[in-house]
């Protein structure tokens, strides 16, 4: 089984692998005047169509584990810490910036939002997912292994590598990736992404969010004490 934000995410690497069977520079040519700028062209938009569809796996996927958390109900207490109090983060803290006395609606707003998540006999059924990814401003290697470890996964690039050199292949072309992408968001003109280069990112993209898709369910079964992993 695959979850419904892999199901997307392959879509979406199906999607810059075509666009990459149009290159505009033909096989044995040399690229010059218009044909050039169009061949860079063409790597800045499979870079950000790439790192876009990357990106939004991870909020999907975030979204999707959240809801089948919901539905089973899970105990509060299975749940990490790092997830109950980046829960409770923003209503802590929007508490404290009000005025003591104008504190009593938050009060009952907290109480009614986020005291199941401390009882020892709560359970879930009303987490909201957007909690879980507000920090992230791009999926950097090490803010996707951050989101991951707040599930209690300590890394999920050891979790999804058989050796050390896998591994850093993958930390560092999704490192490049998103690197690339936001040069480009901001304005670089002199980024660019050869055919060789998006080839490798699109292949290591799949390879990861394939691989982290099974072994995050298999983990959230785990955690959850559920008969079924979320899918």
């Amino acid at each position: 089984m695959t979850s419904t934000a892999l199901v997307g995410l392959l879509s979406g690497v199906k999607e810059v692998q075509l666009l990459r069977e149009f290159y505009p520079v033909k096989a044995g040519h040399l690229a010059s005047g218009n044909i050039s700028v169009a061949a860079k062209a063409h790597g800045r938009a499979c870079v950000v169509l790439l790192s876009s569809h990357f990106e939004r796996y991870l909020y999907a996927i975030n979204e999707e584990a959240v809801d089948w958390i919901n539905r089973e109900r899970v105990r509060t207490t299975s749940l990490p810490r790092d997830i109950r109090l980046l829960h409770s983060r923003e209503s802590i803290e929007d508490l404290a910036r009000t005025d003591w006395l104008k504190r009593e609606q938050k009060l009952v707003d907290f109480f009614a939002s986020e005291s199941d998540l401390w009882a020892p006999s709560g359970v879930t059924g009303s987490l909201d997912h957007n909690a879980f990814l507000k920090w992230m401003k791009a999926p950097k290697p090490k803010d996707v292994r951050r989101y991951y470890a707040q599930w209690g996964i300590d890394d999920i690039f050891k979790g999804v590598t058989r050796n050390g050199s896998t591994r850093s292949e993958l930390w560092l072309q999704i490192a490049s990736l998103v690197d690339k992408r936001n040069n480009i968001a901001h304005g670089d003109m002199q980024t660019e992404a050869l055919p060789t280069e998006i080839t490798t990112y699109a292949r290591l993209i799949k390879k990861f969010c394939t691989s982290a898709d099974s072994y995050f369910a298999r983990e959230l079964k785990k955690l959850c004490s559920a008969t079924s992993p979320p899918w």
